[in-house]
């Protein structure tokens, strides 16, 4: 009798494990949303796609549940009509054990936070435009599609969600990304964010990359051969590498400092946006042969660094002077207005020496190059340079009493002492960025290399410059 109650007993514990097993076991996702205008149910609405034919009921908050059944498409939105104004929690569980969530979209629904823990079928998963501080996605394994952006997140770890394919979680306020367990990834877009940081060199299967408008001063894509467009505008690239990039179709890298691009093998691009930079005429040029409509290309205005000559001193543009036959046009203004030839400068094939101190701008213009200023007007894509004319005052060998710069002239190694800065950057007198190296309080850099002659120099800290001169190579 003993030995059939013990029997009884561990039959109906498993029983009730089971069933509690169950329980647990069915899918939920539990949100919370602020409800501002009520009786609006389109406002306070999502859509889920859950099993066909299951069952499904929705907690929303006030106090009403409703019993639904899944259609098995992605487009079945659920709405209700509050009556009063405030923050409700909304749950979402399958009545049938099989009941499985697949697909949640809670877009501009101003969702303040979220528990997907139990949402583990989840594949594809939108949340942008709401208020959410946090996001937990780890218990999401299948993830392969998550949109997060236009929300407040300072972090988001994806470590878990080694089958995502898409992640777009642009316009936070993320500091680091980690992606290097997301070797599915196909498409990133974390543009408008504070990352300093990206490592893509384990998502070798990525086609499309946008970080535009982040704190990046460099980045590394040469493992990125599957890349077919790249968005990297309002950064503070100066070089770009994508010579192993050969299947790159589209660039748009407008608003950063670039002063070189290396193509290697592409030849094509169907759409290349890289305004305002600091590229010369002749690299324009060469930019204009990847793309035969015009309308596809943006060469704006490029910036080159301001220089600093003294009176009777020279710039040499000369391999700027013409192009297919077509010679290049030159507009000098001093001190904001038209500058005089012969009075105030002289120019010859490019060759422009200075006769008289003043602020001069330097606009070149070329019509060989077919592209547009903008995307929006048909204004001729231009190079500018400031050009400050001096009385013949002696280069100063430290630009300021914060920063020593030392010795100068040097011949082989210069040093750079600045307590704040994380980047200097050398200038030939055509304003060519012939150096660039990331520095921090005393600095050694090589500039043995470097022809002979007058280079500027820009200090940098967080990507603004802080501290500018002249240095002399021997």
């Amino acid at each position: 009798m003993k030995n059939k109650d013990i029997f009884r007993n561990l039959t109906l514990g498993l029983f009730f494990l089971t069933f509690s097993f169950n329980a647990i076991a069915n899918e939920t996702i539990r949100f919370t949303w602020r409800v501002v205008y009520v009786d609006n149910p389109y406002a306070h609405s999502f859509s889920i796609k859950p099993t066909a034919g299951k069952q499904f009921t929705i907690n929303w908050g006030d106090g009403a549940i409703e019993t639904e059944r899944g259609s098995g498409s992605s487009s079945d939105y659920y709405g209700h009509t509050y009556l009063a104004p405030g923050e409700y929690e909304v749950i979402i569980s399958g009545l049938d054990e099989d009941c499985l969530f697949t697909e949640f979209d809670g877009t501009y629904r101003n969702i303040i936070s979220i528990d997907l823990s139990n949402g583990k079928s989840l594949e594809v998963l939108r949340l942008e435009d709401n208020q959410l501080i946090s996001l937990d996605v780890s218990k999401n394994t299948k993830l392969r599609f998550l949109f997060c952006a236009g929300n407040q997140l300072k972090k988001l770890d994806v470590s878990n969600n080694t089958a995502l394919e898409n992640l777009y979680c642009s316009y936070n306020q993320l500091t680091d990304l980690d992606i290097s367990n997301n070797t599915a990834l196909l498409s990133l877009r974390c543009y408008d964010n504070q990352l300093t940081n990206l490592d893509v060199s384990k998502n070798i299967a990525l086609t499309h990359l946008d970080y535009s408008r982040n704190d990046l001063s460099n980045l590394d894509l040469s493992k990125n051969t599957e890349l077919v467009s790249l968005r990297c505008e309002g950064s503070r690239l100066s070089h770009l590498d994508l010579s192993p990039n050969t299947k790159l179709i589209y660039l748009f890298c407008k608003d950063n400092q670039l002063s070189s691009i290396d193509f290697g093998n592409i030849t094509e691009l169907r759409n290349f946006d890289c305004r305002n930079n600091s590229f010369q005429l002749s690299d324009l040029y060469k930019f204009s042969a990847m793309e035969r409509d015009p309308r596809r290309k943006a060469f704006g205005t490029q910036n080159l660094p301001p220089q600093t000559v003294n009176i009777g001193g020279t710039l040499d543009f000369s391999a700027q002077a013409a192009f297919g036959g077509i010679s290049t046009v030159f507009k000098i203004d001093k001190n904001g207005s038209p500058a005089i030839q012969q009075t105030d400068y002289i120019i010859n094939n490019g060759l422009i020496t200075f006769k008289k101190e003043g602020v001069y701008t330097v606009n070149m213009t070329n019509s060989a190059i077919e592209a547009q200023g903008d995307y929006a007007t048909t204004s001729t894509p231009k190079v500018t340079i400031r050009v400050t004319v001096t009385d013949g005052s002696s280069i100063p060998e430290n630009p300021v009493s914060t920063t020593k710069i030392y010795p100068n002239p040097a011949a082989g190694i210069l040093f750079v002492e600045c307590k704040n800065m994380d980047m200097v950057k050398l200038y030939d007198l055509l304003g060519k960025n012939v150096l660039s190296q990331t520095a921090s309080g005393k600095t050694e850099i090589d500039i043995s290399r470097l022809p002979q002659g007058i280079y500027s120099i820009q200090i940098f800290s967080a990507g603004k410059i802080t501290e500018t001169g002249k240095v002399v190579k021997q």
